[in-house]
């Protein structure tokens, strides 16, 4: 048996983390740690190629090292998910 989330389903408990309240945001260790998933990086990247729009904040942590911070920007009236430019 092993511990590894696959890739769609490690997608789905993303988006549902952000989707369950407002103003959450995730770094990769909190993902890796959460659900166990590995490219934390490149299913981000996948949920935005669907049209999710995740926010990218870099930061520092208390030892000085960068890190990424996730934040879901859900749709609004004004604001859909996806844009289309002519």
């Amino acid at each position: 048996m092993t511990n590894k989330t696959s890739a769609p389903n490690a997608k789905t408990r993303i988006l549902g983390y952000f989707q369950r309240g407002t103003d959450r945001t995730m770094t990769v260790a909190q993902a890796r740690s959460m659900f166990k998933i590995k490219n934390v990086t490149a299913r981000i990247s996948e949920l935005r190629a669907e049209g999710v729009d995740i926010r990218t904040t870099m930061t520092e942590d208390r030892n000085g090292r960068e890190r990424a911070v996730y934040s879901f920007m859900p749709p609004t009236p004004t604001r859909s998910r996806r844009t289309v430019t002519r």
